[in-house]
């Protein structure tokens, strides 16, 4: 395994910090054996779950309950906004450039869950069509 990182390291010009590095093992695998991969690869063994570039890196069971982070980020912007007076084309900007582009990473290295997708639609279309304290939202049907 050591002679796999240094070929990729070698032949790809990217060094492996091993610093910023951490094995993950299954229930199954002895601790003997996990210190013993450890001290070889010179990687440190962790047991609770961290986040990488913002995501989860244990899974676990259920995606939904990963991912609905995801969705808790946008809903959260979305109730930000919507205490100030934009116009139509405020929101819109708002929408496509923050709001859409939230999921953007997450959705490019994993297929996110449908209902994660749905909650995220609709969180979006309350904000676009809810009114504010004089005028209220019209929610339109295609």
């Amino acid at each position: 395994m050591v002679d796999v990182l240094n070929v990729y390291a070698n032949g790809s010009g990217q060094n492996i910090n091993l610093d910023k590095s951490s094995l993950f093992f299954g229930s199954t695998t002895s601790k003997r054996n996990k210190k013993k991969i450890g001290e070889t690869l010179g990687i440190h063994c962790r047991m609770g779950f961290e986040k990488y570039l913002g995501l989860q890196s244990d899974f676990g069971m259920s995606k939904k309950v990963v991912f609905a982070e995801v969705r808790d980020k946008i809903e959260a912007r979305l109730a930000g906004w919507s205490e100030q007076f934009l116009s139509h084309a405020g929101k819109e900007v708002l929408v496509k450039a923050v709001a859409m582009a939230l999921p953007n990473y997450a959705m490019s290295c994993f297929k996110l869950p449908i209902g994660v997708c749905r909650d995220v639609g609709r969180a979006i279309r309350n904000y676009w069509w809810r009114g504010n304290d004089q005028k209220k939202g019209v929610h339109w049907i295609s």
